[in-house]
């Protein structure tokens, strides 16, 4: 028994230490997120100034979405022949074929042994001629604001060579869309406004982002993930000395999940490349740390060590059981602050228009896809391996 209570005292101080980390982090980018405050852009569009764009849509078996999204790209209020949108037509069906060539775009067709978004991305690039000066990313059922691509290229006009525009939702259908809308706005203020307030990039968040064209078409050139390849991306930008900029006022609205099914093989994907990427670039953060001083590319390398937020409250529930069956009254204690504490870092990222948003149903939302999501941790270790696709609606 006395072995017992010695494991279980180890494994409890163990997780201890890797949820303090991590509540730390998030905590300290959460508060600064509330500091952040977007400069007023001193270089604004002309016919003369403006950078050449190529917006490319990578579109696999999005034929619900995709036309709306084209035409949304099509719409906007940047200089008349300054961009080229360019859809990456992955299984979709003739019909929607048809409607997108009667567009003024461009449709690249492909077809793919194991289709993943980097392959659909790299074939755009090689197909396009390198006469552009940006890129712009968006996903097959993103909807932008009119401006922007203007409020893109003034950040390009700054000197930003990667810029993350400001996602959020479009939908709230049910308590999992709603859910996942708030999620996304919890991680734009900490690990966007947060983390550029202090100096370091912004995440990106895989659409919605404008890059350097020759840049972007080189790293993507080394890239072939299966999935979560704008991880892999973040890292080969800072290397390259690419800071990422977030805009907050460049607004592309994003579907987000409506089913929890839906979600749980979506976060599935999420955590088995962040597990992959992991392993891959945190021994490499530790020894830019150490050899460059390279605070940059090392804050986003130990990023990928916070787990996910419903890999959190597991944990914490862990660490508490823990510490009752081990009768230790000091450590239950601390695990209570540390909830608290982590509890306090998403209450001060929490976006105030979602308050009084029938917040009682994320009540039904959250256990039910913690559970879905906990059934689900065999599989994920395998998830990076092929490619999931996430269907959307509207």
């Amino acid at each position: 028994m006395e072995t017992l209570t010695t494991i279980t005292q180890i494994i409890g101080t163990t997780l201890f230490i890797w949820a303090a980390l991590a509540t730390s982090y998030m905590f300290m980018y959460s508060f600064f997120g509330l500091l952040f405050t977007q400069k007023t852009m001193r270089n604004r569009i002309s016919d003369l100034s403006a950078p050449r764009i190529a917006v490319i849509i990578p579109a696999y078996k999005e034929d619900n979405v995709i036309i709306k999204t084209a035409e949304s790209a099509l719409r906007q209020s940047y200089p008349v022949g300054k961009y080229q949108v360019t859809v990456v037509a992955d299984g979709l069906q003739r019909s929607t074929l048809y409607k997108l060539k009667n567009l003024p775009l461009h449709v690249l067709e492909v077809q793919f042994e194991n289709s993943t978004k980097a392959k659909a991305l790299n074939a755009a690039l090689n197909n396009l001629s390198d006469n552009f000066d940006m890129v712009v990313i968006l996903d097959s059922d993103n909807i932008i604001r009119p401006d922007f691509l203007t409020k893109m290229g003034e950040a390009y006009l700054q000197g930003h060579r990667a810029i993350q525009g400001h996602r959020t939702a479009k939908n709230f259908n049910t308590p999992y869309a709603l859910l996942d809308a708030i999620s996304e706005e919890i991680n734009n203020h900490i690990f966007c406004k947060g983390q550029q307030y202090l100096g370091m990039s912004s995440r990106l968040t895989g659409s919605g982002m404008g890059f350097e064209y020759l840049l972007f078409k080189q790293l993507m050139s080394e890239i072939d993930a299966v999935g979560g390849f704008d991880k892999e991306l973040e890292l080969k930008l800072i290397a390259a000395e690419a800071k990422i900029h977030y805009v907050p006022s460049a607004i592309v609205y994003d579907e987000k999940v409506s089913k929890s099914e839906v979600m749980v093989k979506q976060r599935s994907r999420w955590i088995s490349s962040q597990i992959h990427y992991m392993k891959k670039y945190v021994p490499s953060g530790i020894i830019r740390l150490v050899k460059n001083r390279d605070v940059d590319y090392f804050n986003k390398s130990i990023q990928l060590l916070i787990p996910p937020r419903m890999f959190m409250i597991l944990i914490v529930l862990i660490g508490i059981g823990l510490s009752l069956f081990s009768k230790e009254s000091m450590m239950l204690y601390n695990w209570i602050i540390l909830c608290i504490t982590y509890m306090m870092a998403f209450i001060l990222a929490f976006p105030k228009k979602f308050i009084g948003r029938q917040l009682f149903q994320l009540g039904i939302a959250v256990p039910n896809a913690l559970f879905h999501l906990v059934s689900s941790i065999p599989s994920m270790f395998h998830a990076n391996k092929k490619f999931i696709h996430t269907p959307h609606e509207s």
